[in-house]
């Protein structure tokens, strides 16, 4: 039996993976002006696209909410930043993007305030999408250029703009970042099947240790953290355990110690 004091490592890895990434600390404008954290969309996978409404790939607004649609459940957010850089294609108001989106394409995922992706005056988030230090830097070459970002705010993708939102490398990739599998057999919905990364089922796996020790009447593990009473809760580690397989990267540590994930 393992002891509980091995879980400690990955717990704390847990909560540096959570509260780390750059692009969790930005906070934004959405379209109708009021400030969204991107905090509030961690455990989530983003693809994040500057949108136009007067470009010949506008259409691909109706791929997108297809696939908000399809994915939203597994835990993936289309975000959409309206850009005027390129031909003065997004020359409107916020108002009437929003509405143009509703009317025309039934747009439902989050659009933001209108901003620049280029140049002097380049917002910060596409400092950190396209930027220097980002892993795939470059200027923005036109209006819906996609990148796909991790639960865990990692930058993992890059797509230009005539990949549209249904191309099988696209969707291959929104998969592999939401860590379910597909059974293609099954529908058009898909049956998910386990595929977690190792470092979570590492967790689990400790989780589960911790549950049998306490399950088994025989067991003498002594439990020695200043949260033991929380830690020998079989409710709580099963919850833990129901979580981390469901594909939420939860903070371990803050659900051990007060009983609430973070």
């Amino acid at each position: 039996m393992k002891s509980i004091s091995l879980l400690l490592p990955f717990l704390l890895l847990n909560a540096s993976a959570l509260f780390g990434a750059p692009l969790h600390e930005l906070k934004l404008k959405d379209i109708e002006g009021k400030e969204v954290a991107l905090a509030d969309y961690r455990g989530q996978a983003l693809l994040i696209v500057n949108v136009a409404s007067k470009c010949g790939l506008t259409r691909q607004y109706s791929g997108l909410e297809a696939l908000y649609q399809k994915y939203k459940d597994d835990g993936l957010v289309v975000l959409g930043f309206p850009c005027n850089q390129f031909g003065n294609q997004e020359p409107g108001t916020n108002e009437e993007i929003q509405q143009f989106c509703s009317r025309e394409f039934n747009v439902t995922f989050p659009l933001f305030d209108k901003i620049e992706v280029n140049g002097a005056g380049r917002a910060p988030l596409y400092d950190l999408l396209s930027g220097e230090n980002s892993p795939f830097p470059g200027k923005i070459k036109w209006n819906f250029t996609k990148f796909l970002i991790g639960r865990d705010g990692t930058i993992l993708q890059r797509f230009e703009p005539r990949v549209a939102a249904d191309a099988p490398e696209l969707v291959a990739a929104v998969e592999a970042s939401l860590a379910v599998e597909y059974d293609r057999d099954a529908g058009s919905s898909g049956v998910k099947t386990s595929a977690l990364p190792p470092e979570i089922q590492s967790r689990i796996a400790i989780l589960s240790d911790m549950l049998a020790d306490l399950e088994n009447p025989d067991s003498s593990d002594a439990v020695s953290s200043p949260h033991a009473e929380r830690q020998q809760d079989p409710a709580i580690i099963k919850e833990a355990i129901e979580r981390l397989k469901a594909g939420e990267d939860i903070c371990t540590r803050c659900l051990m110690a007060c009983g609430a994930a973070s």
